[in-house]
C-alpha cells in the first residue's frame, strides 16, 4: 500500500516537472535529467542523470545513466550507460550500450551488446552483436588479468600498474549494415558504406564499402567499383539535411547510380553534406 501511494506521488510531481510528457507508472527520473514535449516513458522506466529531446518514446523496462539522447530516440526495454544518441536513433529488446555514441537514423536489433564504440549515420545493426568488451595478451605466459590489470575483474590482482591495454574504441563507420550474431574485435574501424554478413568474427578493419564474412572475417567483394565508391565518400550523402534526402529518395531505391550523382551534382554535391 505505501508503496502504491509512493508510486502515485511521484508520477504527479514528474507530471508537474514534465507537463508536456506522458509518465508511465512505477518509474523513477532523477532531478538533474530532463525531456523535451511530447515524450512518452512507460511503465518500470529509470532514468538518472540522462536528457532527452522532443518525442522521446522510452517503452517499458528501459534504464538510461549518465546519458544524452536527441529528438526522436526510441528505446524498448533497453539499457544506456554514458551513451549519446543523435536524433531519429532506436535500440531494441535486451540491447546494452556503454559508453557509446551513436548518429542519426541508425538502430539495434535485440539483444546486442556493445561498449566503446561509435557508430555513424543510418547504421542497421542486426540482432546480438557483441563489441567492445576487452582483449587479453597472448604473447605472456598468462592470459589473465589478475597478472597485468589493476581492474581486478575476478576480485583480486598481483600488480599495481596496468601492464597491457586491454580496451580499445571500436569505430564503425556511416551506412554500416551489420548482420545477427557478429563479434567485432576491439579497436576496429569498419569503414563507411560496409557490411558485415551473420555470424562474422571481425578481427581486421574493413574498408568502405566492403562486403566481409566469416571467422575470421574476410573481403568477399567491394559493393560498387573503385571510382562510384571514391564518388559516395566524396560526396558523403548521410551528412545532408532531411529535406535533401527526403528530395532525393528516388534516386537512392535505383540500381542505376547516374541520377543520383546527377542529383547531387545538380544540387552543388548538397555542399558535400551540408555542412
Amino acid at each position: 500500500m505505501l508503496q502504491r501511494v509512493v508510486n502515485i506521488i511521484n508520477k504527479l510531481k514528474y507530471q508537474w516537472r514534465f507537463p508536456g510528457v506522458t509518465i508511465g507508472n512505477h518509474v523513477y527520473i532523477s532531478d538533474d535529467s530532463g525531456f523535451g514535449d511530447h515524450s512518452v516513458v512507460g511503465d518500470h522506466v529509470t532514468i538518472k542523470s540522462s536528457t532527452f529531446g522532443k518525442f522521446a518514446d522510452i517503452v517499458d523496462k528501459s534504464i538510461v545513466v549518465g546519458s544524452r539522447c536527441n529528438n526522436n530516440v526510441r528505446l524498448v526495454d533497453a539499457r544506456l550507460y554514458n551513451a549519446e544518441l543523435q536524433s531519429h536513433v532506436a535500440v531494441y529488446n535486451g540491447c546494452q550500450l556503454s559508453d557509446v555514441a551513436v548518429g542519426q537514423y541508425s538502430y539495434f536489433a535485440l539483444g546486442s551488446l556493445v561498449s566503446m564504440a561509435s557508430f555513424g549515420r543510418f547504421c542497421s545493426v542486426g540482432p546480438n552483436l557483441l563489441c567492445g568488451h576487452g582483449i587479453h595478451p597472448s604473447n605472456f605466459i598468462s592470459t589473465s588479468p589478475v597478472f597485468f590489470s589493476t581492474l581486478k575483474q575476478c576480485g583480486v590482482s598481483f600488480t599495481d600498474e596496468c601492464h597491457f591495454e586491454g580496451r580499445e574504441k571500436i569505430e564503425i563507420g556511416n551506412d554500416v549494415w551489420i548482420g545477427a550474431k557478429v563479434f567485432i574485435r576491439d579497436g576496429i574501424k569498419v569503414g563507411d558504406g560496409a557490411i558485415v554478413a551473420a555470424g562474422s568474427i571481425v578481427v581486421k578493419d574493413v574498408p568502405d564499402y566492403a562486403i566481409v564474412g566469416g571467422a575470421p572475417a574476410k573481403i568477399i567483394r567491394f559493393r560498387f567499383d573503385s571510382e562510384t565508391i571514391e564518388k559516395l565518400l566524396k560526396i558523403k550523402w548521410w551528412l545532408w539535411s532531411e529535406e535533401n534526402l527526403r528530395a532525393a529518395q528516388p534516386h537512392f531505391i535505383s540500381e542505376d547510380f547516374s541520377g543520383f550523382f546527377a542529383w547531387a551534382k545538380a544540387n552543388h554535391d548538397v555542399e558535400s553534406s551540408t555542412s
